[in-house]
């Protein structure tokens, strides 16, 4: 951020504070939330603290020993989590800056997490830049946490004595908010995947003809419902069978599939309950994941034979 912006915005927000009615001497923040309340903030923010924590706790390894501490806020300046040195977090606590204090400009004056909030952007104030003078003594370095949509959702902090830290703590705080960010997507992504996997699932069960698919092998991959059906009980397991214990003529149908790419014919089935045709439409896929060749078959009973069969039973002969 650009000097001039950066001293104007601590200006605009210290301009601020008087109108709050925040004077030098204030010490302690001017909203703290009970016990109660606090446990709904966890409950609202509860993915943001699990997903932050382990990223706080490596910021505090590379400077523990240093006298730092890390505070994780929500995206109104609640405090939600505080790590750190023994002595500099005591007198930190000294000061009320505890989970369920407020750290935004309103309460507080003006401080990195406030800054980060009203701006969006990674900031770093030293001494006076703050605007309560019992803030003069350190350094804090803010960077906000942002989620997959883009809206701001909180805010990290890494706190030290103003004589031990460097233009560098700023980096490693965006550093370690980009990484949160980064996990809260693939939070996001792979929730989205399971319940379109759900979805999919659900669908996939509930269609009324057998679906499964295997390898260029014959070893099957994934099945829906009605296939287990079809074949009776002694495929519960259809993933530990081959196509050819199903199937008859599964090599000539394997290289129609190679030859013709999409074979659709009536084939004989070899179930528990007896063996009976069904109509068969086998294709070929490509499966990226593996970089591999599959076969989707779709088969259905062949209920025309079905019925021929009950209208004309076999009658054995008798000497």
């Amino acid at each position: 951020m650009n000097e001039n912006i950066y001293q104007n915005l601590i200006k605009q927000s210290k301009d601020r504070c008087a109108g709050y009615g925040i004077t030098e001497d204030q010490v302690f923040s001017k909203k703290m939330i009970d016990h109660s309340k606090l446990q709904t903030k966890f409950s609202e923010n509860r993915d943001l603290i699990l997903t932050a924590s382990p990223y706080m706790e490596h910021l505090m390894s590379i400077v523990r020993g240093n006298n730092f501490f890390v505070l994780l806020t929500d995206k109104d300046g609640c405090i939600l989590n505080a790590i750190g040195d023994e002595k500099i977090l005591t007198e930190a606590f000294e000061l009320k800056m505890v989970a369920g204090a407020y750290m935004n400009e309103e309460c507080i004056g003006t401080n990195a997490m406030s800054l980060v909030i009203k701006s969006g952007e990674p900031v770093q104030l030293s001494g006076k830049d703050h605007f309560i003078k019992a803030y003069h003594r350190w350094t804090c370095s803010g960077a906000p946490i942002r989620d997959p949509n883009g809206n701001l959702i909180g805010a990290l902090d890494l706190t030290g004595y103003s004589d031990s830290v460097h233009p560098h703590t700023l980096g490693m705080v965006i550093a370690a908010s980009n990484a949160i960010e980064e996990m809260l997507r693939v939070k996001e992504y792979n929730r989205l995947q399971n319940m379109t996997n759900k979805h999919i699932k659900t669908i996939f069960n509930s269609m009324p003809v057998a679906i499964l698919t295997s390898d260029l092998d014959g070893r099957i991959k994934i099945y829906n419902q009605r296939a287990m059906d079809l074949f009776g009980n002694k495929y519960k397991q259809l993933s530990a069978t081959n196509v050819s214990e199903i199937i008859e003529e599964w090599d000539n149908i394997k290289e129609a599939i190679h030859s013709e790419k999409h074979v659709n014919r009536i084939i004989n089935i070899k179930a528990l309950r007896n063996h009976f045709h069904c109509q068969m439409t086998a294709s070929p896929i490509y499966n990226p994941q593996d970089d591999s060749i599959e076969i989707v078959f779709v088969l259905k009973e062949d209920q025309s034979k079905k019925s021929s069969n009950r209208s004309n039973p076999i009658t054995p002969l008798i000497k």
